[in-house]
């Protein structure tokens, strides 16, 4: 059992021990943004079981549901230095907007989404030496 959290660490490998991993900022806001998509695949869920009565279509609940779980996967990739968890976050942000605008027609809705990836965007931009982006491989 020696040794045993040698590799649990989620920063990269140039990030020295007691080293501000990652800005605050980013971390607040990437930790909203996984508790949001939690909260929303949670409820798609309880709503395809049957335990609400909401106003979307069945496969309306199912891509919300896959969507929000998705997004959980990306961020946390993003957590792990991983680029393809940004990738992944705005091509779902991409894709989200034309179902939110074309199939639905709810156009505050897709400005939302979007508007929130773009405010990932900048937090993990910013930050100085504790910055994101730079970082993610």
């Amino acid at each position: 059992m020696v040794g045993i959290h040698q590799n649990m660490s989620l920063a990269p490998d140039d990030v020295k021990i007691g080293e501000a991993a990652r800005w605050w900022l980013a971390t607040v806001w990437l930790s909203l943004m996984f508790v949001a998509n939690l909260i929303a695949a949670l409820a798609s869920i309880a709503a395809l079981a049957g335990y609400s009565h909401p106003q979307m279509t069945t496969s309306s609940l199912v891509f919300s549901a896959v969507g929000a779980c998705a997004q959980i996967v990306f961020i946390l990739a993003i957590f792990r230095w991983h680029r393809w968890g940004w990738q992944g976050l705005l091509a779902f942000a991409v894709m989200a907007f034309y179902v939110n605008v074309v199939i639905r027609h709810d156009i505050l809705l897709a400005v939302s989404g979007v508007a929130g990836v773009g405010v990932c965007y900048l937090v993990l931009k910013r930050g100085g030496r504790a910055a994101i982006w730079p970082r993610l491989r």
